[in-house]
């Protein structure tokens, strides 16, 4: 997540042409579980398909499971991407406050903590999402 908040080592930017506000960079925490959320969801997809299709006979709650976690992975997107819009707001604040402009106490450490947080919401989900594919997929097989 932000620099700032794992060291106490700050970045003056004396002029405003040299500060990184264009191009915003994803950070790779939640970029990773973006990806991962997105391919699960797509994997989750193609194996409610291929239960569905292969074992059609009495398999009607594992297939409505398996559907639902496409939507949990869709969740997971959602949260990875409002942990970069945390942390892209606690940089914003780092940078204030690092220009000795007027800056809220507090607030910047708060938001980045929060980035935190909801990133490991975001792997947590796509965890247990894999974790409940698998057990679906295995007793929708028996």
């Amino acid at each position: 997540m932000s620099d700032t908040f794992f060291s106490s080592h700050t970045h003056h930017h004396d002029d405003e042409h040299h500060a990184p506000e264009e191009g915003y960079p994803i950070p790779l925490g939640p970029k990773v579980a973006l990806i991962l959320n997105i391919n699960a969801a797509i994997w989750a997809a193609a194996v409610t398909v291929i239960v569905t299709v292969t074992r059609r006979e009495n398999n009607i709650e594992q297939i409505a499971s398996l559907s639902n976690l496409i939507l949990c992975f869709l969740v997971g997107v959602v949260i990875a991407i409002l942990s970069c819009g945390c942390d892209r707001a606690a940089r914003n604040m780092y940078r204030r406050e690092a220009s000795r402009k007027k800056a809220w106490f507090g607030v910047a450490e708060i938001c980045d903590i929060s980035a935190v947080g909801v990133l490991a919401a975001a792997f947590a989900i796509f965890a247990w999402g894999v974790w409940s594919i698998v057990m679906l997929a295995a007793m929708a097989y028996r």
